[in-house]
C-alpha cells in the first residue's frame, strides 16, 4: 500500500491500478504465447512507470513544495519567506550599488578631465619653452593614458555585464 501512495505522490495518477489491470488482461488471454505476454507486460510497465518532471526557477516546483510541506509541516511557508527575504535583500543591495556605481563613473570622468587638462597645459608650457621633444612625450603619455583608461573601463563594464548575465 505504501508504494501505491508513493507513486501517486510522484505524479502517476493511479498508475499501479492501471498497470495491474493491463497485466491482468494480458495474463488472462489464453491464446497469447507466454513470451509475447512477458514482452507486452514489460513494455506496459515501462510505459507506466517512466515519469520525468522538469522545472526551472528560483524556488522548488509546486509539486516539490507540496512534498516538502507533507514531510515538514510549514516548510513551504518557510521556503517562500526565505525567497522573499532574499529578493528584498537583492533589491536593497541593487538600490545602493547602482547609485554608487554612477558616482564612481562620474568621479572617474572628472579625474580623467583633470588629468587631460593638466597634461594639455604641460604640453602647452613645453611648446612655449621650445622643449618640443618633452611636449611630444607629454602628448603621447596623455593620449595613451586616456585611451588605456577608456579601454580598461569598457572591459570592466563588459565583464560585469557578462557575470551578471551568467548569474541570471
Amino acid at each position: 500500500m505504501e508504494s501505491d501512495e508513493l507513486l501517486k505522490d510522484e505524479g502517476s495518477i493511479d498508475s499501479l491500478s492501471v498497470i495491474k489491470s493491463d497485466l491482468e488482461q494480458i495474463i488472462s488471454d489464453p491464446e497469447m504465447p507466454n513470451e509475447q505476454k512477458v514482452a507486452i507486460a514489460l513494455r506496459r510497465v515501462e510505459a507506466h512507470v517512466s515519469f520525468m518532471e522538469s522545472f526551472s526557477g528560483p524556488m522548488p516546483s509546486p509539486r516539490m513544495m507540496q512534498a516538502y510541506e507533507k514531510i515538514i509541516p510549514g516548510a513551504a511557508e518557510r521556503i517562500m519567506k526565505t525567497y522573499e527575504e532574499q529578493h528584498r535583500h537583492r533589491i536593497n543591495l541593487e538600490s545602493k550599488a547602482v547609485p554608487e556605481q554612477l558616482r564612481q563613473g562620474r568621479r572617474g570622468q572628472i579625474y580623467a578631465l583633470i588629468l587631460s587638462l593638466g597634461l594639455i597645459l604641460l604640453t602647452g608650457y613645453c611648446v612655449f619653452k621650445e622643449a618640443n621633444l618633452v611636449a611630444l612625450g607629454t602628448t603621447i603619455i596623455a593620449i595613451v593614458s586616456l585611451v588605456g583608461l577608456f579601454i580598461t573601463g569598457k572591459y570592466m563594464t563588459n565583464q560585469d555585464l557578462k557575470r551578471k548575465s551568467e548569474d541570471n
